[in-house]
């Protein structure tokens, strides 16, 4: 994988992953990466976890360019200006899914003068190097890392550092005063963080884990439903996900379908079971399904790894590899400009043959 992109790329050309393999990346690709083993310190961590937990094309796409562009230096100067971690993230996550015109304008809105703003932008904006993505097989297993990482909340970290020795009047008002918390909202969490005993329960409640629970095969019984090994239905039609139970019908929180053109998700109220799936066509009787997180139904991991980036456009399948063991690791070359969507010709219905008049 690491050779063919040596000889495909410039030397100007930037890997993303995971960051465990990153002196890897570099000493045999001669070429630069996102992070590797010796910069977990920066906060790459965060937005390559975004990236990958998202099942917005946009927003991963705005994360890379802001990665590739300048690393962490957008949100630095940001916080030069304003001093402000919450606001500085907050611009951060607005403007890096807009085109560079809108967030110029958006910026300047803010309040940012014009030389401010297009020091910015220099950092989200910039006409970036070639990149390439690798989604690994060993990164289903590191999935709950990343994907906590991805999903940390910046405001609850930052209540659990200032307010937990604070007594409840004082994290109260903090609390109303930073983040425009009602006194009872801000009271139930102060109670919340003074049931937190060890740094363990104080990771878990600022963000969560969401990882991959493995793949079940489901066979067509019925012209619409498919029964699943692990008792769920699925009704393609009606794009359904169900199970029955002593507490009657079940779903998952979340469910993604690959559909002709790209992904259909849909999240479930009613009684639910904490999870996600995603469904994968893969003959005219049998579907698979990828159970998950209910963060990563649907995620671009999901996509990348499993369904060979169909329906994507900024994101093109650049090589597939599987090694000895059966390990797949699929490699993304990114189109910036997303020209065209990505098809793949095993999810698009084909239509039955007629028969013969002598059959």
């Amino acid at each position: 994988t690491l050779t063919e992109i040596k000889q495909d790329s410039k030397e100007d050309a930037i890997i993303t992953s995971w960051w465990d393999f990153g002196h890897h990346f570099k000493a045999i690709s001669d070429r630069g990466v996102t992070f590797d083993g010796t910069t977990q310190g920066e906060p790459s961590a965060h937005w390559v976890g975004k990236l990958f937990m998202t099942d917005d094309e946009t927003r991963s796409i705005g994360i890379l360019r802001m990665l590739d562009c300048g690393q962490n230096k957008a949100y630095g100067t940001l916080y030069k200006i304003n001093n402000d971690t919450h606001e500085s993230l907050k611009i951060l996550n607005e403007i890096i899914v807009l085109e560079r015109e809108k967030a110029r304008k958006r910026l300047l809105e803010y309040g940012l003068a014009a030389q401010q703003t297009e020091e910015v932008l220099l950092y989200t904006h910039c006409q970036p190097p070639e990149a390439y993505v690798i989604a690994s097989e060993d990164m289903i297993g590191k999935s709950g890392v990343w994907s906590h990482f991805g999903s940390w909340n910046f405001e609850r970290a930052d209540i659990w550092y200032n307010t937990r020795r604070l007594p409840q009047e004082k994290a109260t008002a903090y609390m109303m005063d930073r983040f425009n918390y009602t006194k009872e909202r801000a009271g139930s969490i102060y109670f919340e963080i003074q049931a937190i005993t060890t740094d363990k329960e104080a990771n878990d409640w600022i963000a969560p884990w969401p990882g991959y629970g493995g793949t079940t095969s489901c066979s067509r019984n019925s012209q619409e439903i498919y029964a699943c090994g692990n008792g769920f239905q699925v009704n393609l039609s009606s794009y359904d996900v169900f199970g029955v139970g002593q507490q009657g019908v079940v779903r998952p929180r979340a469910a993604a379908f690959v559909a002709e053109n790209g992904i259909i998700k849909k999240e479930f109220n009613g009684t639910t079971i904490d999870m996600g799936i995603t469904i994968i066509p893969k003959n005219e009787n049998e579907i698979t399904i990828v159970l998950s997180g209910k963060e990563l139904s649907g995620s671009m991991f999901t996509r990348m790894f499993y369904t060979q980036g169909h329906g994507l456009k900024y994101f093109k399948l650049f090589n597939h590899q599987q090694g000895l063991t059966g390990t797949n690791i699929y490699t993304y070359k990114i189109d910036w400009e997303g020209r065209n969507a990505t098809i793949v010709e095993d999810y698009i219905k084909k239509p039955a043959k007629e028969k013969s008049a002598i059959e």
